[in-house]
């Protein structure tokens, strides 16, 4: 087995503990769960309304229940975008906060680690852990984050966040290990809430 990736040294700051990876994890997914299901509900109250009230009323036609299926799929379709885009979104919310009111700093990539893996159902998955380093006037600061992609991801990606390279953290005064990086890309949930 593979030696856990930890920040660099000196810095006392190491990965988010399993226990509260599972915790936002299990949180995250019933909350999809709930958006995705209300989305379904919403979408099928929507195609209700317009194949027994909307219809009827403009066009003369008898009310049916053709649009249910049609809204329950634009439901099923509006929950899972909106679930898959709230990761960036929570994304640019902490960043643009931390960068009115937070501590910036740059720092330097000591270490990425990339896991390919393929999955059962023919598709594959790519992992990245990326550990950044850098010293503020607190002294030697450091976190680690982890990014997930469909497939090889964004080939964009590894020149962005290669060993050695420099980005931009953001992070409130006292808690640098929750820093955010300043890159166009979403860690996995558990890395990005505080």
């Amino acid at each position: 087995m593979a030696e856990p990736v930890t920040a660099p040294a000196g810095t006392g700051v190491g990965p988010v503990p399993r226990p509260v990876r599972v915790a936002v994890t299990a949180t995250w997914a019933g909350v999809l769960v709930a958006l995705v299901a209300g989305a379904l509900f919403g979408g099928m109250v929507a195609g209700a309304w317009v194949s027994w009230d909307l219809l009827p009323a403009l066009l003369g036609v008898r009310p049916g229940v053709a649009g249910l299926p049609v809204g329950a799929a634009a439901g099923l379709a509006a929950g899972f975008t909106v679930g898959h885009r709230t990761r960036g979104w929570v994304r640019v919310l902490r960043l643009h906060l931390l960068r009115r009111n937070g501590t910036h700093a740059d720092a330097r990539v000591t270490r990425v680690e990339r896991r390919h893996r393929h999955t059962a159902r023919g598709g594959s998955t790519t992992a990245y852990t990326v550990v950044v380093g850098w010293v503020d006037r607190d002294g030697a600061q450091g976190c680690v984050r982890h990014f997930r992609f469909l497939g090889d991801g964004d080939p964009r990606f590894p020149a962005l966040l290669r060993t050695g390279a420099t980005v931009r953290v953001a992070y409130r005064a006292g808690r640098a290990a929750r820093a955010v990086l300043d890159v166009p890309y979403a860690p996995v949930l558990a890395d990005l809430l505080p």
